[in-house]
């Protein structure tokens, strides 16, 4: 259950993570990751020592998990104040129309994709039978 809990509480985190490294700056994240990684590290030795207790290990586990992901947090929210912005504004028109007419031209060029790669298998397996399409004669 403890694993769980570190594993659960990275989600609800990743957005600012993520923000950070799809705004190139990957080496603040890292950062914030190897000196997490080296507190918790020497916290878990020390506490081995003292209690000999693995669920006090994992316990560390999760307080630098959730301490390493506010402090992401507040990163970005430090570097992107704009995001706290409550306005909402109303995309015009002409961007809407823009955005939903590359959005269709792009599903359609991943359908007209699906048909020129995927087809000939198809046809293949049709004519020959599928065992035989996925039998691959080795020539020497």
């Amino acid at each position: 259950m403890l694993y769980l809990a570190n594993s659960g509480i990275s989600y609800f985190y990743a957005s600012k993570r993520s923000l950070i490294i799809c705004d190139q700056k990957e080496y603040i994240v890292s950062i914030v990751n190897s000196l997490s990684h080296i507190a918790v590290k020497l916290l878990q030795i020390v506490s081995l020592i003292l209690f000999q207790s693995y669920a006090v290990y994992l316990i560390l586990l999760i307080a630098a998990s959730l301490l390493e992901n506010i402090v992401i947090t507040a990163l970005a929210n430090r570097m992107y104040p704009f995001l706290k912005d409550k306005k909402i504004k109303k995309l015009s028109l002409g961007l809407s129309a823009d955005i939903r007419k590359n959005a269709y031209a792009l599903l359609f060029q991943k359908i007209g994709i699906i048909i020129v790669y995927a087809t000939d298998n198809l046809i293949i397996s049709k004519f020959v039978g599928f065992f035989m399409s996925a039998y691959i004669p080795i020539i020497l």
